[in-house]
């Protein structure tokens, strides 16, 4: 799903970010631009950072 409709980024972009260590919007914002024009994505943006710092979390305390 196409998150940031300004830069056409993927949701699953977002989440490859995270995983990579993106752990904030604005971290997002600086390595693919999703956020950093019109805005309307950065809630969606710090939900899917969000829930990819949990899985990642969850997959440690296993």
């Amino acid at each position: 799903m196409i998150v940031c409709l300004c830069y056409g980024v993927s949701d699953r972009q977002i989440c490859q970010l995270a995983d990579e260590g993106a752990c904030t919007v604005d971290q997002v914002t600086a390595r693919c631009g999703a956020g950093g024009d019109c805005g309307s994505c950065r809630k969606t943006i710090a939900e899917l950072v969000g829930d990819a710092a949990e899985a990642a979390d969850q997959i440690k305390a296993a």
